[in-house]
């Protein structure tokens, strides 16, 4: 028969273990309730924090993991929210491939509160702007995170909306340098009727949209594989302020020339 001292032993070095686990990854299920606060409670020196094919409750709670230094919010995850039938929550309802900033925000608002001596150096996510960026979210907590990767298949973009992303790291231009932010899209859709309707080159009307829009694009490459284009322009607001973005757009964009005119470029 185990003894209660053995328990204790038994408890105390699980307790030890959680104590200094550093990385965890969490795959399969669901975040939907509050009870995901007591997760940084019980592994206090968690650095790493990976989701894999999990949901999340739009509104819910994740507590305050005091070491963070890595996200990565990876493959399958969507969002969900209450569903409401006569006052009585019946079910969640999916609202969204990838995670919301309304989640991103949570992760790095309370690892932001609680120090500025380990700020978080890696955030990977598919995310889902839809119309974050006219909400007022603090951007640059995200914006000035080393190496910040999102990928975002729902959301169909503008270089103005790049533009307002963009404005968000200029407070930190005079920062020791950083690499880009790295976003591939697969919606794009943007024109303006002072683009130059003899201009038919498809790079020669990014560059100049892009440059209506407040952008400089540094450098420009394309990548045709099969029957897939891939645009990859380096992007920076212009007099080179803040930082710069490396967008990648894939899949299926569209420039607006005029009112009248649409060309497919990928």
């Amino acid at each position: 028969m185990i003894s209660n001292f053995s328990y204790m032993i038994a408890d105390s070095i699980i307790n030890k273990m959680r104590s200094c686990l550093k990385q965890i990854c969490f795959q399969n299920c669901g975040f939907y309730g509050d009870y995901t606060t007591v997760f940084p409670l019980n592994y206090p020196s968690i650095e790493k924090i990976t989701f894999w094919n999990m949901r999340f409750n739009n509104k819910g709670e994740f507590g305050k993991y005091l070491c963070l230094k890595e996200i990565y919010f990876m493959e399958e995850c969507e969002t969900y929210e209450f569903h409401v039938d006569n006052g009585i929550t019946t079910e969640y309802r999916k609202i969204n491939d990838g995670v919301t900033f309304d989640i991103i925000f949570k992760f790095i608002n309370n690892q932001s509160e609680i120090t500025q001596l380990k700020p978080i150096k890696i955030i990977k996510s598919d995310v889902y702007f839809n119309d974050s960026l006219k909400r007022d979210y603090p951007w640059s907590l995200l914006t000035r995170i080393g190496q910040c990767t999102l990928r975002d298949s729902q959301t169909e973009f503008t270089f103005s909306m790049i533009h307002t992303f963009l404005t968000s790291t200029v407070d930190a231009q005079n920062s020791p340098p950083v690499r880009p932010i790295d976003l591939t899209i697969s919606k794009f859709k943007d024109g303006d009727t002072n683009m130059p309707p003899q201009m038919k080159d498809i790079q020669a009307q990014l560059r100049q949209l892009a440059k209506l829009r407040g952008l400089n694009v540094h450098k420009m490459t394309i990548n045709n594989s099969g029957n897939n284009i891939k645009y990859i322009l380096q992007l920076q607001l212009l007099k080179n302020q803040g930082r710069k973005l490396n967008l990648t757009i894939i899949e299926n964009a569209v420039i607006i020339i005029n009112n009248n005119e649409e060309v497919v470029i990928a």
